[in-house]
């Protein structure tokens, strides 16, 4: 801290002689005992001062500060769109995650319908047809069609379902579903009816309604996307960090990118059918992060442009 010492000063209004304390690197006024005039007192120093404004800094208006482009009203938008794009991402998780569980509930269920032949069932019910279904867990049942066509398998476990439909006349026909708290294909509200191709006995057909081969294989598909979704929100919450820090802008953008692509990968799992509704929501949440993302890239864009001085 710089130290007060006595200096003698001239009043340049009268040129009488004055002494007054004064401080090093400041600047203080001492009114002249003979004419009453305010003498500016500064007190000698190393290095001596170069400018006038070291010496009266009152007597010059303040330095403006600099603006940064008016970029700093699109912050607040930034920081609110990719917020509740990770909000929404987060609910969207959680969703998912709960599905991912309710898919391993173990149960038994109903299997049952008619079988039909030729698009649509123009030729008809096919009555004493041989069935023969196959399920999860080495599961296996086998039963023939009533004179109605109909038929039915009870206590059947939830997951994968093949039957297998033999009749004299008409292709070896293997259908392939899918039943699961989640989700079920093919879904009737009146029982399934699965169409038999018209054709040579010699030929197999296989019908497939389902993309996935077990419970396993659906809530794995599941975890995985939950696994997306979680990375995309731990990299928007740090973007969110960075713009409140005001620093390391790619963080952002990285961060936006992230929710922006988090709903992307429900449709590359084939969970678009699955969760149709999520995937909706999921929308959302990209929307907002496309939002963020572009307030971010464009004035970084701009400023990279910007020619130099």
């Amino acid at each position: 801290m710089a130290s007060a010492t006595t200096v003698t000063a001239r009043c340049p209004a009268c040129g009488g002689l004055l002494a007054a304390t004064a401080t090093a690197y400041a600047t203080s006024y001492v009114r002249c005992p003979h004419c009453g005039e305010p003498v500016p007192i500064v007190a000698p120093r190393d290095p001596p001062p170069l400018f006038a404004w070291e010496v009266s800094p009152q007597l010059y208006p303040p330095i403006p500060t600099l603006s940064d482009g008016g970029r700093r009203p699109v912050r607040p938008f930034v920081l609110g769109a990719l917020v509740v794009a990770a909000v929404i991402a987060a609910v969207v998780a959680g969703i998912v995650a709960e599905d991912a569980a309710r898919a391993l509930t173990p149960g038994r269920i109903v299997v049952a319908g008619t079988v039909e032949v030729g698009p649509g069932g123009v030729v008809g019910p096919l009555p004493f047809a041989h069935l023969r279904l196959t399920g999860e867990n080495g599961y296996t049942a086998s039963g023939t069609t009533a004179p109605d066509g109909s038929f039915s398998f009870s206590g059947v476990p939830r997951g994968a379902v093949a039957i297998l439909v033999n009749s004299t006349g008409y292709p070896n026909t293997t259908f392939d579903m899918f039943f699961s708290p989640v989700y079920s294909e093919p879904a009737h509200p009146t029982g399934l009816v699965l169409e038999l191709p018209t054709g040579s006995s010699a030929s197999s057909v296989t019908v497939l309604y389902a993309s996935f081969g077990s419970l396993e294989e659906l809530a794995a598909t599941l975890l995985t996307a939950v696994v997306i979704f979680a990375v995309g929100i731990v990299m928007a919450a740090v973007g969110v960090w960075a713009i409140l820090r005001q620093r390391r802008p790619g963080l952002a953008v990285a961060g936006a990118a992230g929710v922006l692509a988090a709903p992307i990968c429900l449709p590359l799992l084939t969970l678009d059918t699955v969760l149709p509704d999520v995937l909706l929501v999921g929308s959302v949440a990209s929307a907002f992060a496309a939002a963020a993302f572009v307030l971010l890239v464009v004035p970084i864009a701009l400023t990279a442009s910007a020619p130099d001085e």
